[in-house]
Formats: C-alpha cells, structure tokens, sequence
C-alpha cells in the first residue's frame, strides 16, 4: 500500500500544481490577455528576468520576465509556473491609465490593460514615452 502512494505522489503534486497554476491564471486575468495577446514566440527587446509584480490580485514574486521593446511590453512567467500562462505581448497602444508611484521605496509603474491592472518595478520603463 505505502508504494501505491509513493507512485502516485508526483502524480497526484503535479496535477495539483498545474490545477493551481490553472485558477491564479483565471483569477489575476492572465487567462483573458493570453487570449487577446498570447504569442507563441519570445519578444524582442531588453529582458528582466525574475521579476516581481501583480496582474489583478495575484502577486507573482521573482516569477516574471518582463521584455520591453519600442512596440510593446512582453510578460512571461517562468516555466514552471507556465501551466495557464502563455506569453504575452502587449502593444503600448493598448496600455491606458499608467502612473508611477513608490511604494516602501521602491518605484513601481500601474497601469490597465483592458481591464486587467497590472503593476510591475519601474526599472525597464524608465524614459518610456507611454508613461507620460
């Protein structure tokens, strides 16, 4: 019996974690711009990777890679939290209502993408014109 559960174990954590990964999509509306701006390929632009920010309500700590590029913003999550999580490419023209703001001393850029809000670290956008 004990090496029936430890069969199904990684089984039983993965179908767990994909189903979590799943909800957070749906819940923070990753899931409604992946449908709108999903991309099957990497963007092009200046990358920072592991990236903390919130899209909605969920926080996604250390787990970004942000990709800015004179067309658009680029979000991907890392691979392992991919499940639910297609790459996105936002174009600039689609971003409305930015502000800049500090919270606990650090810079952070808010802004609405449909009716998505998403708050990311200020240092990639820094000189962008879509913040003035």
């Amino acid at each position: 019996m004990v090496w029936l559960i430890l069969l199904a174990f990684p089984f039983l954590f993965a179908g767990i974690w994909c189903f979590v990964c799943l909800l957070l999509s749906g819940i923070s509306g990753w899931k409604g711009l992946a449908d709108r701006y999903g991309v099957a390929e990497p963007v092009e632009g200046e990358v920072r990777r592991f990236q903390s920010g919130m899209i909605g309500v969920v926080s996604y700590r250390n787990t970004l890679n942000v990709t800015v590029s004179e067309k658009g913003l680029g979000l991907a999550v890392l691979p392992i939290f991919r499940p639910g999580h297609a790459p996105l490419f936002i174009p600039w023209e689609e971003v409305a209502s930015s502000e800049v703001k500090k919270i606990f001393g650090i810079e952070v850029v808010n802004f609405r993408v449909g009716n998505v809000k998403i708050r990311l670290p200020n240092q990639p956008f820094s000189g962008l014109s879509f913040l003035r």
